[in-house]
């Protein structure tokens, strides 16, 4: 089963040895082999893993071989330097957040929320996180789980201009790319006739369902806009985007989009139960009036 790398997770260090024929995968797994040793340690208060993590880190620079994966992990030591866990305040909900408990005024209204997430503690270490995956990216484009990395933590520090450009330079990349798409160790993903199962398609899929669960309706039109910019023709991004106009009661929009979606593929027979549905309803409220 493919994985994203560690985010959010203090990653472990082994002790170091001779290392001059390990491969990537050996500095790789070294690192992680110990994880949940370190974690716990670290919240019992009997090891500060960062030293540790940023040894380790500098002795894969002079030792090791360069690859991929050190610049994911070199971005888990920054990323976990500069976000971390805990109860957290802030007068707008995150996107990623799914319950939360809303603090009201005194005139009733809605004064902020109080949830279980991520709080930015070092700006520069987040920064330099991102700096990471940017300069993977440039030399390790196809591996997808870089590009879903990026994604994620904007996501997770609402950084969602800064996402949606992301996901636009992804699309555009996967227009061009003629062999696999790679993931952790630089293993392939496989590849599907499926549109629904195709690997930027849940990516984009994944990422609009968040934004539209927590009612972030301008951000998921504009993540779909841009994806349907690289695939006019996709029925799964022509669906999305009548999702996103069926979640906001605009029944009339959502079923010309679903109806583009049916085009599209007109073997699909969800696609067409939902076209009967919106006629029924817009039938239904036309009555009403």
């Amino acid at each position: 089963m493919k994985h994203l790398f560690y985010i959010f997770l203090f990653m472990p260090v082994m002790a170091f040895a001779e290392t001059s024929n390990q491969t990537c995968t050996d500095w790789y797994n070294g690192f992680t082999a110990v994880c949940d040793t370190i974690h716990s340690s670290s919240q019992t208060g009997q090891i500060d893993s960062m030293p540790l993590i940023r040894e380790y880190l500098d002795h894969w620079a002079l030792s090791g071989p360069d690859c991929a994966d050190r610049f994911t992990c070199e971005f888990n030591y920054h990323f976990n330097r500069a976000i971390i866990p805990g109860i957290t305040m802030s007068v707008r909900k995150p996107p990623y957040v799914e319950e939360a408990m809303t603090l009201s005024d005194s005139t009733g209204g809605i004064a902020g929320y109080v949830y279980q997430g991520y709080s930015l503690v070092d700006s520069v270490h987040f920064e330099q996180s991102i700096d990471w995956l940017e300069r993977a990216l440039v030399r390790y484009p196809e591996r997808l789980d870089i590009w879903q990395g990026e994604i994620m933590t904007l996501l997770y520090a609402d950084e969602l201009e800064r996402m949606i450009t992301v996901f636009d330079r992804m699309l555009a990349y996967s227009t061009q790319l003629t062999g696999s798409w790679l993931y952790t160790n630089d293993e392939p993903l496989d590849k599907t006739d499926r549109p629904e199962d195709n690997p930027v398609v849940r990516t984009v899929q994944g990422r609009m369902n968040t934004l539209l669960s927590n009612e972030f309706y301008s951000e998921a039109m504009q993540l779909v806009e841009t994806a349907l910019t690289y695939y006019p023709s996709s029925p799964v991004f022509l669906n999305d985007k009548a999702a996103i106009y069926y979640q906001q009661d605009d029944y009339e929009q959502a079923l010309i989009w679903m109806q583009k979606a049916s085009k599209a593929d007109p073997k699909d027979t969800l696609i067409k139960h939902n076209i009967d549905y919106l006629k029924k309803e817009i039938k239904q409220r036309k009555k009403k009036k």
